[in-house]
């Protein structure tokens, strides 16, 4: 960032200027610069002479009233303002500091401080006034219910169409749990093993008994039909016998 200002007129400022010139700015009776140090104007007699220490800083208070300037006097007062400028930081960057909120009413304030080569700014804004009450609202819609992936935050979208509030939700789904512990072993059911095998042993006993004493048709038939009807007859009570 550039520096606050900068004076094209700085720039060209020599303080040896006068040295090297050696000639008064003025003849007035009132004010008479001269290169000499002690010598007074010969245009002014009587007017008392200012000192000639070596400033370091710029001095308002000089040169004194009524006084003959004298160029060392003046040279340092020149100086002295070209340090104060140069004095002046340049500053590279800009932060926000913190930002309060001030009652309702107040007068924003904001303080500002350069530290190094950085610009502080430090804001109080003050809040608005309770706005008025709105209006009346007759009932809640959900509008949708969606599933979202495991571990994704919920969701939620509302707004207000003026009479119904209305809302979106969105539902991760749990992540999938490990394996449960091994559950105990259940009650026998109703019918054992041994039991369900002894009761088609008795049904398939059953069955050949009841086969066993129905008797085959042994004498053919002449009739082509009712011949392989006996066939069939014969194989069928063949097939259930034991």
């Amino acid at each position: 960032m550039k520096t606050l200002f900068t004076s094209p007129r700085l720039a060209a400022f020599r303080p040896s200027k006068w040295n090297e010139e050696r000639k008064p700015l003025s003849q007035s009776s009132s004010f008479a610069l001269r290169a000499t140090e002690g010598t007074p104007s010969s245009s002014s007699p009587g007017l008392p002479v200012s000192p000639s220490p070596s400033l370091s800083s710029f001095n308002p208070a000089l040169p004194e009233d009524g006084a003959v300037v004298m160029a060392d006097v003046l040279r340092d007062q020149f100086n002295g303002l070209a340090g104060m400028i140069e004095a002046v930081p340049t500053i590279s960057s800009a932060q926000v500091d913190g930002v309060s909120t001030l009652p309702p009413g107040d007068q924003a304030t904001v303080s500002v401080q350069i530290v190094g080569d950085v610009l502080s700014l430090t804001f109080g804004i003050p809040q608005g006034y309770a706005g008025p009450q709105g209006p009346p609202f007759a009932q809640a819609i959900v509008d949708s219910v969606s599933t979202l992936a495991p571990g994704d935050p919920a969701t939620v979208n509302v707004y207000f169409d003026g009479t119904y509030v209305h809302f979106s939700f969105g539902i991760p789904q749990g992540v999938a749990g490990g394996a449960g512990p091994q559950g105990e072993p259940g009650p026998p059911g109703e019918v054992t093993t041994a039991a369900l095998n002894a009761g088609l042993a008795a049904v398939t006993d059953n069955s050949s008994a009841n086969s066993n004493s129905v008797a085959t048709l042994d004498t053919p038939f002449t009739d082509p039909d009712a011949e392989a009807l006996r066939v069939a007859f014969n194989g069928l009570v063949t097939a259930l016998r034991r």
